[in-house]
């Protein structure tokens, strides 16, 4: 069972590598301020615990916890569906660029990909687990 992938013009090379970059550094921006507001001293947390409570900003660190997890998921499943791809035919767009490769080359290659895509969801897992065992969510 083989797929066929449509070889990318440039442009769309270029969206699908300006999406993942941007996904990476949506995923960078995102930790960062989670870290920074589970410290309790952030003014993201002094604005929103002013205006909506304690509820409300537990309802704030929730969604950006999802939201992280979410593009950490669609990242990770993003790798694994390329790395199932480029071990079971001959060509796949990794990263917005079309790779052909030798057969050998080419199934070790995917099953790192796969493994990367399921180390990043199993990271996910992980981030939504320590948030919520987090000793900050249980104070808030």
């Amino acid at each position: 069972m083989s797929t066929f992938v449509a070889p990318l013009d440039n442009r769309a090379r270029l969206r699908v590598l300006l999406l993942w970059m941007a996904g990476f550094v949506a995923i960078a921006v995102i930790g960062g301020a989670l870290t920074l507001d589970l410290t309790g001293i952030s003014p993201v947390d002094r604005f929103i615990v002013s205006h909506w409570g304690f509820r409300g900003l537990r309802f704030y660190l929730w969604f950006e916890v999802g939201v992280l997890f979410a593009i950490i998921c669609a990242i990770g499943w993003s790798a694994i569906d390329t790395g199932l791809t480029v071990a079971r035919s001959g060509t796949a767009a990794i990263v917005g660029v079309n790779v052909a490769l030798r057969t050998q080359i080419q199934k070790q290659l995917g099953y790192v990909l796969v493994l990367a895509g399921s180390a990043l969801i199993a990271l996910a897992l992980t981030t939504l687990v320590l948030f919520n065992s987090c000793r900050y969510m249980r104070i808030v």
